[in-house]
């Protein structure tokens, strides 16, 4: 009955529940694990580990993000069922991330020389820190080889397929990293348990992509599919590194100024706020490859979809906010205890900025369905470093965390609207849907400051309102139906 249900459903809405139930479980794991590390690990090695994670982030960046690149060029020839393209576009990929490696690979190596010399780690157990440096160095160079066939799935819109092997490796993986620290393997068993989750799961990808892909493999791409993908890529590089900026430059800050006993706070309290970061990602990829499939060839369905999906995205991520603002602090009491709260205000001030770079991320992937990432870079790019280099200024400045985490938030709504004007003005939509995401924005930054200041059986019982007017607005008749001529 499940499996004949389950035939029912496009590809977007198969995508969307894979990703839905990939969120559930994430989200689950992350529940039982963090509360565990917390206590095998203590505060300053688990800040440590968090902000390891988000240094090595930047550097897997250095791949020319052959496979953002890869995906949305394998959904243009998807659409127009060209086989032979989608092989050219792969074997592309390959070629882009062997040329950038030499650079990954610079870039890790600075990051293992200078990363320990933080002050802010020189309490830590140097060799345990170096090992775990080391292997997160070795996990960046190779990232963009192994999310590479995961890259071929979302392009011909098989994304739930992906989704459900790296949904059964996170539940490896977490085991492997909860046993390693009972076992004492602080930081380098958590980089450990990383890497070998991601080698087996780009090895179960590659398995499952030949029973399941038609026309899967990879051909030598002409010069001009080539020529596409390095300046795709180089554009989607630079805002990786702007979307990542965005998106960690609070725990940034704060393990470079505040140490990793702020940064433990500020994991703890950011930690509900995620997963709606995440609910609102995967409801715009699900729905992407689509929009991607459809432009330019059904420019106009391309623009309904997208419109849709912005829509969606916006009613969801403000709407959770503000319920993962009401209840933040009793959850937090409840979960670890409050001495890791960083506190009303905090958390308010938070949740606009987190909003902020939720919607941020949901136009850029929009804009990627046209496969043309300049613009967006050109735009939001050097105002992410400008806003990284002042929230460094303010924080060592003396204004404190809260002074920190507003400035914050106030330049990431400022490059919210610089991204809005640049949507609208490459998909030429309505006037009035801009002022959905300003009512999104006010509503959530006013509300949001109310919620915390109040006793918590008033944030309860708000949050609880808020979650059903969000499960109202988003219209059940409606249910994620895709545009017409959605590429199954």
């Amino acid at each position: 009955m499940i499996k004949g249900r389950w035939s029912t459903f496009s590809n977007s809405q198969k995508n969307l529940l894979a990703y839905y139930a990939n969120f559930g479980v994430v989200a689950a794991l992350g529940l039982i694990a963090n509360p565990i590390l917390l206590g095998y690990l203590g505060s300053n090695i688990f800040g440590a580990w968090k902000s390891l994670q988000r240094f090595f982030d930047f550097a897997s960046v250095a791949d020319g993000r052959a496979t953002q690149a890869t995906k949305w060029i394998i959904a243009s020839h998807h659409g127009q069922q060209n086989e032979l393209g989608k092989r050219q576009a792969f074997g592309a990929g390959l070629i882009v991330w062997a040329c950038w490696l030499p650079l990954t690979a610079l870039v890790a190596a600075a990051l293992i020389a200078l990363v320990p010399r933080l002050a802010s780690f020189a309490d830590l157990p140097s060799g345990d820190l170096r090992l775990a440096t080391v292997i997160l160095a070795f996990y960046s160079i190779l990232a963009g080889l192994l999310l590479l066939p995961d890259s071929f799935f979302v392009g011909v819109n098989l994304g739930y397929v992906s989704t459900f092997v790296i949904t059964a490796a996170a539940l490896v993986q977490t085991a492997a990293m909860c046993a390693l620290a009972a076992l004492g393997l602080n930081l380098t068993g958590q980089s450990a348990s990383v890497l070998g989750a991601a080698v087996l799961t780009a090895l179960a990808t590659i398995l499952l992509a030949r029973q399941r892909i038609q026309g899967w493999g990879l051909s030598r791409p002409p010069r001009s599919v080539l020529k596409r993908s390095f300046s795709f890529g180089g554009w989607i590089l630079g805002w990786s590194l702007t979307d990542k900026l965005l998106l960690s430059v609070e725990l940034l800050v704060f393990a470079v100024i505040f140490g990793p006993s702020a940064v433990s706070s500020l994991v703890v309290s950011s930690f509900a706020f995620s997963f709606v970061v995440s609910i609102s990602l995967v409801t715009a990829s699900a729905f992407t490859p689509s929009i991607a499939s459809l432009w330019p060839r059904a420019a106009t369905e391309a623009r309904i979809l997208a419109d849709r999906t912005r829509r969606r995205v916006y009613i969801v991520s403000g709407g959770l906010m503000l319920v993962v603002a009401g209840i933040n602090e009793t959850f937090i009491s409840l979960w670890v205890g409050d001495q890791f709260f960083l506190g009303g205000w905090e958390t308010g001030v938070l949740a606009i900025g987190l909003l902020a770079a939720t919607l941020i991320r949901c136009e850029s992937q929009l804009i990627d369905t046209t496969t043309n990432g300049r613009k967006k870079f050109l735009v939001a790019g050097p105002a992410a470093i400008g806003l990284g280099v002042v929230g460094v200024w303010v924080a060592w400045s003396g204004m404190g965390m809260l002074g920190t985490l507003a400035v914050l938030a106030a330049g990431k709504v400022l490059i919210w609207f610089m991204m809005i004007q640049l949507r609208y003005s490459q998909y030429s939509l309505p006037r009035q849907e801009r002022r959905l995401g300003v009512a999104v924005i006010a509503v959530v930054s006013s509300t949001a400051l109310l919620l915390v200041q109040v006793t918590w059986e008033i944030q309860v019982g708000v949050s609880l309102l808020i979650l059903a007017t969000t499960v109202f607005a988003l219209n059940p008749r409606g249910k994620a139906k895709s545009a017409r001529g959605e590429v199954r």
